[in-house]
């Protein structure tokens, strides 16, 4: 059975269950071929440190900015930071407008770590993308766009994070 055809039949949780289940299979491709030999030293990091890589490609962020934004404990975001600054990666520096903050941002060379990521992600997502149709990668791009459209911050009910609650109905 397809997902497809479960989408027609299926309840919402039965959906997000297979949306889940094919992500995660999707996840698992682009690790699978993204560790080819190929890909030079781009994976001499953990995958919180590529993680961290990325994040840090956006922008410098504080320390604290930085383990909100991974999910993870200050002295654990400290620590990765601490290793890819040993790798030349990452630099540390002085926020300009508090200077009590530390900031890390990526160096040159952590800069084209990322840029490496990412087109090693795009080169993967190019190779599954060209055993498809026209139709196929419509579909796709429609699905891509759909979740894009969707704030982070979103609850189930369709509310952002900090905005009020609907009015209750009287009854």
């Amino acid at each position: 059975m397809t997902a497809a055809t479960n989408a027609s039949s299926g309840s919402r949780s039965d959906l997000e269950r297979l949306v889940l289940d094919r992500m995660g299979r999707l996840v698992r491709v682009f690790h699978r071929n993204f560790r080819q030999p190929h890909e030079l030293d781009l994976f001499e990091l953990t995958m919180p440190q590529c993680r961290t890589v990325l994040f840090l490609s956006e922008s410098p962020a504080s320390m604290g900015k930085l383990a909100a934004g991974l999910g993870m404990a200050l002295p654990s975001a400290t620590g990765v930071i601490d290793r890819r600054v040993e790798k030349g990666l990452v630099a540390r520096f002085e926020d300009r407008e508090d200077r009590r903050v530390v900031l890390g941002g990526l160096t040159p060379q952590g800069k084209a770590m990322a840029d490496g990521l990412y087109e090693a992600d795009v080169a993967v997502l190019q190779n599954l993308l060209r055993t498809l149709t026209d139709s196929q990668i419509g579909t796709v791009l429609a699905a891509i766009e759909l979740l894009l459209g969707v704030p982070m911050d979103a609850d189930p009910a369709g509310r952002s994070a900090g905005s009020p609650p609907a009015p209750q109905q009287p009854r």
